[in-house]
């Protein structure tokens, strides 16, 4: 409501109220693609994904030798839904590595602490 009231106020203080409703649409589709990248990352990786994060007493055991990191993987059943997982994952900030295939589905990967760290904070707040 908020928002809406600050939208209105900017709008009097305008010339061009056609600009100021095309910003507040732009605004308004923002949102729901944003709930929707949510929704769907959130159904494709609790379908059959996974969070790996490295083993920390091997870590400190066995040093540099010890290569695992963080991945997460979203698995696609065809190359349709690896396309879709892709674009997902891009739309909300991302950077995915290079798919595989395993057996007759697609491996999505992403890698890095940074992003194991905010998926994880993301799929626990949708529980």
């Amino acid at each position: 409501m908020n928002l809406l009231i600050n939208l209105d106020n900017r709008c009097h203080l305008s010339n061009n109220g056609n600009r100021m409703r095309k910003e507040l649409s732009k605004a308004t589709n923002m949102n729901r693609i944003r709930k929707s990248v949510k929704t769907q990352l959130r159904y494709f990786f609790r379908r059959n994904g996974c969070l790996r994060a490295p083993n920390r007493a091997r870590r400190e055991q066995e040093g540099q030798n010890y290569k695992k990191g963080y991945e997460i993987r979203f698995v696609a059943n065809n190359g349709k839904e690896l396309l879709k997982i892709r674009s997902l994952l891009s739309k909300a900030g991302f950077k995915s590595g290079k798919p595989y295939s395993k057996r007759s589905q697609f491996v999505q990967p992403v890698y890095g602490k940074i992003f194991y760290e905010q998926f994880r904070k993301f799929i626990q707040e949708c529980l």
